[in-house]
């Protein structure tokens, strides 16, 4: 999802617009990971969605504006905090 967001963002997509399911195949596997993940990571996926979403949302086509980077921003927090979620209960030590 955030690929495409900031693939529409960036004008490199050929549609100046996302479909209307775009964030469909996400939210099928955020349906698998509800049944697998431990609360932590589910929270921490759910909120990575959530800001992958809005980013996509929000962005108008090739207008990588101001708020289209803070968007980003937010995504590579959300992002950071998932990996880490997994990371932990996976007993992966840090770097």
């Amino acid at each position: 999802m955030a690929f495409m967001a900031y693939n529409h963002g960036m004008g490199f997509r050929e549609s100046k617009e996302l479909e209307s399911d775009w964030q469909h195949p996400t939210f099928l596997k955020m349906q698998h990971l509800q049944l697998y993940a431990t609360p932590a990571v589910a929270n921490a996926a759910d909120a990575a969605y959530s800001v992958a979403w809005w980013w996509g949302h929000e962005t108008v086509f090739g207008a990588d504006d101001a708020r289209f980077y803070e968007r980003q921003k937010e995504w590579d927090e959300a992002a950071s905090n998932l990996l880490f979620s997994i990371r932990r209960d996976l007993a992966i030590p840090d770097e």
